[in-house]
């Protein structure tokens, strides 16, 4: 269901950072507890220039949730692609590259059963990629509120009452931008799928397929 504040055109659902948003007309109970998942989309930021407040955040889309790490959602942080689980706690690119102003990119996250990045040598079960690449990525979060690593680690544990929503999370921090051929799978996808799907282009459609095989 979009809402105002956005509209078809561009390539995709345009929103308009202030009020634009659109939700999914059912909840996604698939994805709950520590469910695989990956969310990817092709991302048009629209804005003149990037926010310089370090909190500054965008959410392009995610499960619309509260409460820390019941919910995640693919973001911006001063143009930076990051999964937010809340409670100031995300993983992101590790080296801090801003999408590109003005021009279409393609955005991937993939997420594992299991604490967010590998300890001791392990592999971690977050990954990114980015116009098809795999990118390095750091687990960010406010030690400064009293969180430690491990809290901010810990496997998230979604609620099955979330719903679909691109442009927003909980009606803050709206996106600007164009967004296309958005996909939220219940598995996480190898960097092959990502690559093929890049590969691909677009698809001029918000590509939401709720409850069919694979893709929720």
């Amino acid at each position: 269901t979009s809402q105002a504040g956005t509209s078809w055109g561009d390539g995709g659902l345009i929103l308009d950072g202030a009020e634009g948003s659109a939700t999914s007309s059912s909840q996604l109970d698939a994805l709950h507890g520590d469910a695989a998942f990956s969310v990817c989309a092709w991302v048009f930021p629209g804005r003149a220039a990037y926010s310089t407040d370090i909190n500054n955040v965008e959410f392009i889309v995610g499960l619309d949730g509260s409460g820390t790490d019941t919910w995640f959602a693919l973001a911006l942080r001063r143009g930076v692609p990051s999964l937010e689980f809340g409670g100031k706690t995300r993983v992101e690119h590790q080296t801090g590259v801003k999408l590109a102003l003005g021009q279409w990119s393609h955005v991937c996250f993939s997420k594992s059963p299991g604490v967010k990045t590998g300890t001791g040598g392990a592999s971690d079960s977050t990954r990114l990629f980015v116009n098809g690449v795999e990118a390095s990525i750091r687990l960010s979060y406010s030690a400064l509120d009293g969180v430690t690593f491990a809290q901010a680690n810990a496997a998230p544990n979604l609620a099955s009452t979330n719903k679909l929503t691109v442009g927003t999370i909980g009606a803050s921090s709206f996106f600007q931008g164009v967004v296309a051929d958005v996909r939220v799978f219940s598995l996480a996808v190898s960097q092959r799928q990502v690559a093929t799907a890049f590969n691909g282009g677009r698809v001029l459609a918000w590509g939401m397929h709720e409850g069919q095989g694979e893709t929720v």
